[in-house]
């Protein structure tokens, strides 16, 4: 009867076991599908993490890259402004210089402009004295030709215009080519040169050319040379 018990009790505490055994072997199972899954999980993280690698390396060249132009870039315009302002300065400085130089010329245009006004001034009252002059000592006119006054042994006339020369003037002028007056261009030959016998007349200074011209007529007659 006791061997029967102690046999009940050994069956009994092995299908214990064996119930505890495939609990335990299940459980092994589920563990090792779990870590089989992880371990997959774990090699596609590694890969996914070894392409993220590289393409960090590929963007640190990169970034090296950019970096490198960018500096060269960035020297450069360094460069060009470190130019551009010594080139300012240079502006500056030859701007204040143009600047002073305006104004001494601004001062010299006034200095020559008070000049001027007595240059003008002066002038003036020589033109009054030449006009003073003029009506003394060249009341027979001048000869446009030769620009020498007129006198009264060599005056002549050209008939279609009235106009007077000295003789040679007049005569060498037309026998060159010119043929026609030298004041007013109407036709002239050697034919139409007549000499102008002037009657003495009184020294007054009142006389001018304007007045001599318009009397001439009035004083003189024209022969044939």
């Amino acid at each position: 009867m006791a061997d029967k018990e102690s046999t009940n009790s050994v069956v009994i505490l092995v299908g214990k076991k064996g119930k505890d055994f495939k609990k335990l072997e299940n459980n092994f199972n589920k563990i090792q599908k779990i870590f089989v899954e992880e371990k997959e999980k774990t090699v596609n993280l590694k890969r996914k993490n070894n392409f993220l690698e590289n393409k960090l390396k590929e963007m640190e060249k990169k970034i090296r890259k950019l970096n490198k132009e960018h500096k060269n870039d960035i020297e450069e315009i360094q460069q060009n402004f470190q130019k551009l302002t010594e080139k300012s300065q240079q502006l500056k400085t030859e701007n204040n210089r143009k600047e002073r130089k305006i104004n001494s010329l601004k001062e010299e245009m006034k200095k020559a402009d008070r000049n001027n006004n007595d240059l003008t001034i002066k002038l003036n009252n020589m033109h009054c004295k030449y006009l003073n002059l003029k009506k003394v000592s060249y009341k027979f006119g001048c000869c446009i030709i030769c620009q020498s006054q007129l006198n009264r042994e060599n005056i002549y006339i050209l008939k279609n215009c009235n106009h007077t020369y000295h003789y040679e003037c007049i005569t060498r002028w037309i026998t060159e080519g010119s043929k026609n007056c030298p004041c007013c261009r109407v036709p002239a030959t050697l034919d139409d040169i007549k000499k102008i016998f002037v009657e003495a007349a009184g020294d007054s200074s009142d006389d001018s050319d304007d007045e001599f011209t318009q009397s001439s007529s009035s004083m003189t007659k024209a022969v044939g040379n």
